[in-house]
């Protein structure tokens, strides 16, 4: 039996993220602030915040602030 590495929950959030924002505008939808980020991934809001902020370092999403929300949309 080949046991596979275990997954880094880290990179598996990034790319949920990525997919979700990828499909959002594949669909002709607006960006998608914060909250609605995290509720449909099922993940607290302080987490898409902190994992979003990672993808926006690397270069991979764009925010826009719009107060009180952050809108996410993925790097074209």
């Amino acid at each position: 039996m080949v046991k596979k590495p275990p997954s880094d929950p880290m990179i598996d959030i990034e790319d949920k993220i990525l997919e979700l924002l990828r499909k959002n505008k594949e669909q002709g939808k607006d960006d998608l602030y914060t909250t609605e980020i995290a509720k449909q991934l099922d993940i607290a809001s302080s987490t898409a915040t902190k994992y979003l902020a990672i993808l926006e370092a690397k270069g991979k999403v764009i925010c826009k602030e719009k107060k009180p929300y952050k809108y996410w949309k993925i790097k074209d």
